[in-house]
């Protein structure tokens, strides 16, 4: 594992934003949509990817030993998340950590109108989410750092975006309709995940960016999702992992193992609820959604109770799952 340093020094970095709607993909000029976060009332407490790393983080690293958790049963992820307004369709949800104190809080995102599913937002300042062309390396992320920012500063900032391709709308191994990540700014941790979520019920085919109809949830089956990316740390200092996730759709549960090459680092399980997921095993809660048509990809946060470690994940390119 690799991993990616950057500072917290603080800077005013107030960068103006060209937008491009045509970037999209076939958006025919129609204005982009836009996702923000809604405060919560609460105050809970393969080349080789890269991760990331802030200075003076000590010898944090996620390869440590996860143990059984006997101390702490309190669950962290009480916020509501990945809960939005039954027509919402570019929805997610945002999981900030303090890395002074430890407090965790999470924030639901839903639609703006003249945002769009390549900008995140975070405390009023759009942060521009990196794309590829269609011939590059799709797996992975890309570093994000202070110049991203647009519209406004947080300082100094750093973290990562999954890698995917606004050019490849029909390629089941894109990332087409989710987003998900980290943003490190002033000793938090933003772990990200955004997208088109996918309709419980119905066809949603008036999508105002260019992107193809999406199509219900399955109703039963067994899937695997062929490609995943995580991101898993503490404190700032994030790993960049493989994601191996499946989906029961007759039992409703989902299942995540998380691997450095053939070496699993976290395995973790929740129970599919809609279009949404969340579960507490292991010592190890999550919540997260699926994205595109037919729950085509996937992503969430998670966060472990004892340790602390936590980081985001999603996978793409949903296959039957024949192994069982």
């Amino acid at each position: 594992m690799q991993k990616l340093h950057f500072s917290f020094i603080a800077t005013a970095c107030v960068l103006m934003l060209s937008a491009c709607s045509s970037s999209s993909g076939g958006g025919n000029g129609t204005a982009p949509i836009f996702l923000t976060e809604i405060p919560d009332s609460s105050n809970n407490t393969q080349p080789a990817p890269p991760s990331v790393t802030p200075p003076n983080a000590g010898n944090t690293s996620a390869d440590h030993a996860v143990q059984p958790n006997m101390e702490d049963n309190t669950p962290k992820l009480t916020s509501p998340m990945f809960s939005s307004p039954k027509d919402a369709r570019l929805t997610g949800a945002i999981l900030s950590i303090n890395s002074a104190n430890g407090s965790v809080s999470g924030k639901n995102l839903h639609n703006v109108e003249k945002e769009t599913l390549e900008s995140l937002f975070i405390d009023n300042v759009e942060i521009a989410l990196k794309t590829l062309a269609a011939e590059d390396e799709q797996r992975g992320f890309n570093s994000l750092t202070t110049a991203d920012q647009k519209h406004g500063s947080l300082g100094e900032i750093s973290g990562a975006v999954n890698k995917t391709s606004v050019y490849s709308l029909y390629d089941q191994s894109v990332y087409q309709f989710v987003r998900f990540g980290v943003i490190n700014s002033n000793a938090h941790s933003h772990l990200f995940v955004q997208g088109l979520q996918t309709p419980i019920e119905g066809v949603w085919s008036e999508i105002d960016n260019g992107h193809a109809n999406l199509y219900p949830m399955p109703k039963s089956g067994k899937f695997v999702y062929k490609k995943g990316d995580a991101l898993y740390g503490k404190a700032g200092n994030y790993s960049a992992l493989s994601a191996e996730v499946r989906a029961d759709f007759n039992q409703k549960q989902l299942n995540v193992s998380l691997k450095d090459g053939q070496t699993e680092k976290l395995a973790f399980s929740a129970a599919i609820e809609g279009n949404t997921f969340n579960g507490n095993s292991h010592g190890v809660e999550s919540k997260g959604a699926f994205y595109g048509s037919g729950a085509n990809q996937v992503g969430g946060v998670f966060y472990e109770s004892q340790s602390q470690y936590n980081g985001v994940f999603g996978a793409t390119d949903k296959r039957p799952d024949d192994s069982h």
